[in-house]
């Protein structure tokens, strides 16, 4: 009978599977392939290094610097309700421009403000059809001030005839005593004076506002109407609007906790000593040279690209960073590494000088391999774990693709002159004789993506069974054919570099020759 601090079976499982002491040899050639790829990245950045990262890049360093300081996040509401923005200005240039200027001329003090935003005050509350009538009024307002007083003059006379409401002044402006109407034109006086005097420009304000929708209508007066009467702070906040057209007000936070030293490199010398740099230290990294030091080094190289140029970040830099993350964790420079040289020979050298038995068990399984860490395994589970996660994502995301039900998606991919090797000799031919056969086409299409959806699918279930050396041969597979009729060959070479964590390291060892222990210091090699 088990005592009752014995642990369960099931923690003593869940244990076993994440803290197995394992051997790093996997590890190692995980590093060796990640850091050859990443080397290659960094020599084929060298060729566009000013145009990815330099102060005037496709993204300039005006543009970074300002994103990195500025980006807001809007607050979150404790409901289910969405936090609509106070503003939203339009998309077009010329008409964010003109709505822009309107702000700017808004009066700096609180109560002469009040008083030119009170025509619009009155008609927010006011139905659909009212608010149309009393900016379209804005709208047609003569350019001639004469014609503009005459116009106006009519806010007076017209006369309320609700059976034959009147086409040149707003019933709601008709149906309103004689005193009223008095204020409701000053009123507009005070709105058209903050107007630009340019009919188009005053169009482009007027359907700015006609085409909210009410209760954005209210929000957006609301903050018009609080705007700081400082000029230099209100001007802050516009401009902070018109860059990123959000209300300040309602950010939490305003910036991005983000570093590069590519945010302030400005002038190509000193670019060039950080990229050698990173050239260096990428390539200590992937010998295995003080790797416990030059795995983070090189993992912040890999920071400092991705936070410089995220608008270039794709699937590539993102399977990279995964690798570096748990390759920087994991005792990844323990197989295959300098390091791991430098460790046989003190090893060697011990027992020269006697310090050590070279009979020892454990200084024989030392020489033999690298020693098993539940590090090494604990980081192995991450790799796999992580993958299944990625797979999985994968497939469930391509259940919700059309394309991938009705057969096209791997179709589409193939005549894609963008993705496919069509410049290569005969591939042209191939797909014109696969594409003259209706049944063949959809056969091939439709046992693409049912392998596809079944890898990624199941993959997540079958690879902790017998059935692991078939899924990870049908992963190699996958992504051979990925790089070939899609060109992704870096993000493929990556992906299948992760498939290398479900491989025993006994693998790499049987193929290196490595499966014999080596023979003793001073003892003769064995004859057959």
């Amino acid at each position: 009978m088990a005592s009752a601090s014995q642990p369960t079976p099931l923690p003593n499982a869940w244990l076993r599977f994440w803290f197995t002491p394992k051997d790093p040899t996997m590890l190692g050639l995980m590093r060796l392939c990640s850091g050859a790829l990443f080397l290659y990245l960094l020599f084929a950045m060298s060729f566009d290094l000013t145009e990815g990262y330099g102060p005037n890049a496709w993204w300039s360093h005006e543009a970074i610097n300002k994103e990195r300081k500025e980006i807001g996040y809007i607050y979150n509401r404790w409901s289910w309700e969405p936090t609509l923005p106070n503003i939203r200005l339009p998309d077009a240039q010329h008409r964010r421009d003109a709505v822009v200027e309107f702000l700017r001329k808004l009066p700096s003090e609180q109560t002469q403000r009040e008083q030119a935003l009170e025509y619009l005050a009155r008609l927010v509350p006011n139905d659909s059809d009212a608010m149309r009538a009393g900016l379209s009024f804005l709208d047609l307002m003569p350019v001639d001030d004469e014609d503009r007083a005459a116009r106006l003059d009519l806010i007076l006379t017209v006369p309320h005839t609700p059976e034959n409401p009147s086409t040149e002044v707003p019933p709601f402006i008709t149906i309103l005593p004689k005193e009223k109407r008095v204020e409701m034109r000053k009123a507009v006086e005070r709105i058209l004076d903050l107007l630009p005097a340019d009919k188009q420009a005053r169009s482009y304000i007027v359907q700015y506002f006609v085409e909210m929708a009410p209760d954005f209508r209210t929000r957006t007066l609301e903050l018009l109407l609080r705007l700081p009467a400082d000029s230099a702070e209100r001007n802050r906040i516009i401009d902070y609007i018109n860059y990123w057209n959000l209300d300040p007000a309602q950010t939490y936070v305003q910036g991005r906790p983000v570093w590069s030293t590519w945010f302030h490199l400005q002038s190509l010398p000193a670019m060039i000593a950080v990229h050698v740099f990173s050239f260096v230290v990428v390539a200590l990294f992937t010998v295995g040279y003080y790797t416990r030091i030059t795995s983070v080094l090189a993992w912040l190289v890999l920071l400092n690209m991705i936070h410089r140029s995220q608008q270039l970040l794709f699937g590539m830099d993102t399977m990279l960073n995964i690798l570096m993350v748990y390759l920087t964790i994991g005792p990844s420079g323990a197989a295959l590494s300098l390091d791991r040289l430098r460790e046989v020979r003190k090893i060697r050298a011990e027992i020269a000088a006697g310090k050590r038995s070279a009979t020892d068990p454990e200084t024989v399984a030392l020489l033999h391999a690298p020693a098993k860490s539940m590090l090494a395994g604990f980081v192995t589970r991450l790799f796999q774990i992580h993958f299944c996660f990625i797979y999985t994502a994968s497939g469930m995301s391509k259940l919700k693709g059309d394309a991938w039900w009705n057969h096209t998606a791997l179709w589409r991919t193939l005549v894609n002159p963008e993705f496919s090797p069509f410049p290569v000799l005969g591939y042209r031919t191939a797909v014109d004789a696969l594409a003259s056969s209706r049944f063949a086409t959809e056969l091939f299409s439709a046992s693409g993506i049912v392998f596809t959806f079944a890898l990624e699918l199941a993959l997540v279930c079958l690879v902790w069974t017998k059935a692991r050396p078939y899924v990870v041969i049908g992963g190699l597979l996958l992504h051979f054919s990925i790089a070939i009729f899609m060109g992704l060959t870096v993000f493929c070479m990556l992906m299948m570099t992760l498939l290398l964590s479900y491989l025993q390291p006994e693998v790499v060892r049987e193929t290196l020759g490595w499966t014999n222990p080596p023979r003793q210091p001073g003892t003769a090699p064995a004859t057959s």
